[in-house]
């Protein structure tokens, strides 16, 4: 990981200095594919992790877009790129990310190529920053695509937080059982954000992206002690319905559990 540490410190400067001239779009096209190409390669190469995945090639280029899904492991980050970037050539792709990134060589590439960092912990404000941040995002050339891995990495111990959180809010309402079942594979969505950018930007499309490993892996560590030789991404057109943050809420819990889980489970995902 040292490596992928040098090429996203490498990339961050060029992507600075293309920010610097006011060249944003530019900073965005040719350093997100670089970052993901050559991560992805030291990847397969140093790791021996090959990726599966059937990109989607019926999207409306004069449309945007967003991508939600899973949130990936850090190693799982290159494989969720190279099944999407396909789909949108010439196109900026910008990720909504937590402000502690900013600490991280990442988090400042990632913003001067036009991401937004968030402070998870106050949420209403979060929301707020999503929704004007949509509402006056540049398209350039074409409409953008914004990246929203919802929740956060999954691991045991966070599925069984969230789960206790979530289970004693939804006590005797037809989404307990529902959440209790995505639970026990991943970590169940955000409405907030999502709907924040549904709200903000003009008529988008929604791709759903979920992405898991044959191995159950979720650290560093596990790259060590039980690394995976395949990564599986699902990539999805879906059509979202709800009319207000409460209905989108259930429609997102009902998607991950008829279709993110399954998906999951059905690739050995093993945690």
């Amino acid at each position: 990981m040292l490596l992928v540490s040098c090429v996203t410190f490498i990339v961050t400067v060029s992507a600075l200095c293309f920010a610097f001239f006011g060249k944003v779009h530019v900073a965005n096209i040719l350093g997100v594919r670089a970052w993901a190409m050559v991560g992805g390669f030291l990847c397969r190469v140093i790791l021996g992790i090959e990726v599966c995945y059937q990109a989607v090639d019926n999207l409306d280029s004069k449309r945007p877009c967003i991508i939600l899904g899973n949130h990936p492991q850090v190693f799982e980050i290159f494989a969720m790129l190279q099944a999407t970037i396909p789909s949108f050539s010439g196109r900026a792709l910008l990720p909504v990310m937590k402000q502690e990134l900013m600490k991280t060589a990442f988090g400042f590439g990632a913003k001067a190529m036009g991401g937004l960092p968030i402070d998870r912990g106050d949420g209403v404000t979060a929301i707020a920053r999503i929704r004007k941040w949509a509402h006056s995002f540049s398209y350039h050339r074409a409409p953008g695509v914004v990246i929203y891995p919802d929740g956060t990495r999954n691991t045991k111990e966070k599925r069984k937080r969230v789960c206790a959180v979530l289970s004693e809010k939804l006590t005797n309402t037809h989404l307990h059982q529902v959440v209790q079942e995505i639970c026990k594979t991943t970590i169940p969505p955000r409405a907030g954000g999502i709907w924040a950018l549904l709200q903000g930007l003009e008529s988008p499309q929604c791709l759903l992206v979920t992405v898991t490993n044959d191995a159950g892996a979720s650290s560093i560590k596990d790259l060590i002690f039980r690394p995976p030789s395949t990564i599986f991404v699902s990539v999805k057109q879906i059509e979202i319905s709800a009319q207000s943050s409460e209905e989108l809420r259930e429609e997102l819990f009902l998607i991950w559990h008829n279709t993110v889980v399954p998906f999951m489970q059905e690739h050995t995902y093993t945690t």
